[in-house]
């Protein structure tokens, strides 16, 4: 299958996705509840956000653009992807890597994303048969692998597949970097970025910098209109539990009835919970974020604030580009050379 034919198919899945969301079909409404049903993080709003942005990178300008630098053999390998399930679909980036690079998938699902990943992937392999992906429970056929997890997680897959090629990612989590002169549009945009799914992607931002003298109240507003998420059960028992906690330790905190506000050096949150933490020099908060690079996914902020370390718009950490690689591993490349 040559490579236009696989890009051709990725087409098709992103206007049916498309067309299926418009349409809002009896088929797809009862796939969304069942999906919440099973997994109560999974409300609607985010599984259509999730798939209606995958879509509109499905185009025939992007995938050429993603694939023109790399040549990609003509003997497919068996490729395992143990995927994530702390968003929707989450490791449809890497299932759509490894079929773009004209290999084969064995893909074990998390327990937490079942249903969307198995109608994606029947979706797939009725757009393209000659697409090679098998559901398993077992990666004991092949030849490379692409896992992901948590750090402790890491150890075990790098203990098992570690003979293997291997992609292996840990925990990663997001910041945004405030100067006191953001607009009204970008502070509501990183109000996004906190919350979209719950903050439960390693691209939503756990934890801001501002600068000495910062009114939180700029950041209590524009949260204000996510005040819903606390109706979410799941959401509301770990608000509820982890404010009772710090009540307990006696820790100081600020909060606005569905959301902590927590003065942290810590960048990695519990659910429920914005760390933040004043500095006086850009310059060694620079210095400082370079240290956690291997801990971050994303730095958002104002351009040109930072010199040497990339950062993104505000409100587009969770519309990340087909070349936003997951821990800055650059997946195509990597299974480019298997």
């Amino acid at each position: 299958m040559i490579l236009q034919q696989r890009i051709s198919a990725f087409i098709t899945l992103g206007q049916t996705w498309l067309s299926t969301i418009q349409q809002n079909t009896p088929e797809w409404q009862e796939l969304c509840r069942m999906a919440r049903v099973h997994n109560a993080w999974f409300e609607k709003e985010n599984i259509e956000h999730q798939f209606t942005n995958l879509a509109y990178l499905l185009t025939q300008e992007n995938l050429t653009e993603f694939t023109i630098n790399y040549t990609f053999g003509t003997e497919p390998k068996n490729v395992g992807i143990i995927a994530a399930g702390n968003i929707p679909i989450v490791a449809f980036h890497d299932v759509l890597c490894v079929l773009i690079a004209g290999h084969n998938v064995l893909l074990k699902l998390s327990s937490d994303d079942q249903l969307l990943m198995r109608y994606v992937v029947q979706q797939l392999q009725t757009i393209e048969p000659q697409f090679n992906i098998t559901l398993t429970e077992r990666l004991n056929t092949i030849d490379a692998v692409i896992a992901t997890g948590s750090n402790n997680s890491a150890r075990y897959f790098d203990y098992y597949f570690g003979k293997y090629p291997h992609i292996i990612r840990k925990n990663r989590n997001s910041v945004a970097v405030l100067t006191g002169t953001e607009t009204t549009e970008q502070l509501t945009a990183l109000a996004t970025d906190i919350c979209a799914y719950f903050g439960l992607g390693c691209r939503n931002v756990s934890k801001v910098y501002l600068p000495k003298g910062y009114d939180l109240d700029n950041l209590f507003n524009v949260l204000f209109p996510y005040q819903h998420m606390v109706n979410n059960q799941k959401y509301g028992n770990n608000y509820d539990y982890n404010r009772a906690l710090l009540m307990m330790k006696q820790v100081p905190f600020l909060e606005n009835g569905f959301m902590v506000l927590k003065e942290d050096a810590a960048i990695a949150t519990p659910v429920a919970i914005l760390n933040y933490e004043y500095y006086t020099d850009i310059t060694i908060l620079e210095t400082q974020l370079a240290l956690h690079k291997h801990n971050l996914q994303c730095i958002v902020a104002q351009a040109n604030l930072l010199h040497a370390t990339p950062t993104v718009e505000f409100g587009t950490t969770q519309q990340p580009s087909l070349t936003d690689y997951a821990d800055d591993v650059d997946t195509l490349s990597f299974l480019s050379k298997l």
